[in-house]
């Protein structure tokens, strides 16, 4: 009945808020690489050296595992990730992420849509948010900063309701801006991907793997509907 300190993933592609919302239920802390993982992986000898001397925290060692990484490989790549979350603030950035899914639902529903996608669609993209060897997995942090620079071009049906929607997102961009700091307790990265906040989360552009969907993130998100719609659109 007890949590583990630690869930570490040496492994590609894993520090995303869809494992993350896994990984609560069963660890205080979680370890792992927003990018692809250079083929060696970590460096033990690097990751394990503390304990010659002393025991760590959970804390402690995940800060150190993240540091580690760059240790290893910040001479040889330009492209690595690897970042440290607090999986007790999980909830809280699973709720703004679900409250912003919502406004931009009903945003889709209206005439106007068409703007709502070409926003998303820019936001999201390649030349202007945070990608990776997946490229449907984006930097939130990234994207929540380009949407909060594009509001403005959020156009609906009246000027009261458009003000009040942009009023709405802004807060519950910059709440949550805010909680993927707390949530983010370590992170680093190459030259290449330094936009990178250190959770991604899954954004695809054509079609979306019918498998997400029974995932427990997307099961009790609105996320996953907000992907439906916008594809759909």
């Amino acid at each position: 009945g007890k949590k583990l300190g630690l869930v570490a993933f040496d492994a590609c592609l894993m520090s995303m808020i869809e494992i993350a919302n896994i990984s609560k239920k069963y660890a205080r802390y979680m370890v792992g690489s927003q990018e692809v993982e250079y083929g060696t992986g970590w460096n033990y000898e690097f990751v394990l050296k503390p304990f010659l001397q002393k025991t760590l925290t959970s804390k402690e060692l995940a800060e150190h595992i993240v540091t580690s990484y760059e240790q290893a490989y910040h001479k040889i790549i330009n492209d690595y990730t690897q970042s440290a979350l607090d999986l007790e603030a999980c909830d809280l950035l699973e709720k703004n992420i679900d409250e912003v899914s919502k406004i931009l639902i009903n945003t889709l529903s209206e005439k106007t849509c068409h703007q709502t996608v070409n926003i998303l669609k820019k936001c999201k993209s390649v030349q202007h948010c945070t990608c990776f060897d997946e490229p449907s997995y984006i930097d939130l942090g990234h994207f929540y900063k380009n949407l909060l620079q594009h509001l403005q071009y959020l156009k609906l049906s009246s000027t009261e309701k458009e003000a009040e929607v942009q009023g709405k997102l802004k807060l519950l961009l910059e709440e949550g801006l805010l909680l993927i700091q707390k949530f983010v307790v370590a992170n680093k990265t190459g030259k290449k991907l330094k936009n990178a906040h250190g959770v991604s989360i899954y954004f695809p552009e054509h079609a979306m793997s019918q498998s997400y969907l029974k995932s427990p993130f997307a099961k009790n998100n609105n996320w996953g509907t907000l992907l439906a719609k916008y594809i759909l659109c």
